[in-house]
C-alpha cells in the first residue's frame, strides 16, 4: 500500500484501507519500515485532501489515538519525521 500511494496509484481506494489498517497500528513492521504507510498518506498534497475533507477527521483521529506510541518511538528519525509531516499535514490543510 505504501509504494501505491507514494506513486498516487489508486489513491481515492487505497488510503481508505490504509487507514483502516492504520487503526489497529500506527507504525506497522511490516511495511518499507514501520511509519512508512503514515508518512506517505500525510505527504499527499493538498490536491488529494480538497476532494477527501472526510478523512481529514480520520487522520487527526489516528495522530490523537497513537500520539503516545509516536512520541515514544526509540526512532528520533522517524519521530522528526513524523513530526515534521504532521505539521505540514496540519498546514495543507489550513491552506484549503
Amino acid at each position: 500500500m505504501t509504494t501505491l500511494i507514494g506513486q498516487n496509484i489508486g489513491r481515492n481506494y487505497v488510503v481508505r484501507i490504509a487507514l483502516k489498517k492504520l487503526e489497529s497500528n500506527i507504525l506497522p513492521d511490516d511495511d518499507i519500515y514501520p511509519g512508512a504507510l503514515f508518512l506517505n498518506i500525510l505527504k499527499m498534497g493538498p490536491e488529494f485532501w480538497k476532494g477527501e475533507k472526510d478523512l481529514w477527521i480520520v487522520v487527526f483521529g489516528l495522530v490523537n489515538k497513537w500520539y503516545d506510541s509516536i512520541l515514544h518511538n526509540n526512532d528520533d528519525n522517524l519521530l522528526d519525521d513524523l513530526i515534521e509531516q504532521l505539521n505540514d499535514f496540519k498546514n495543507k490543510i489550513i491552506d484549503l
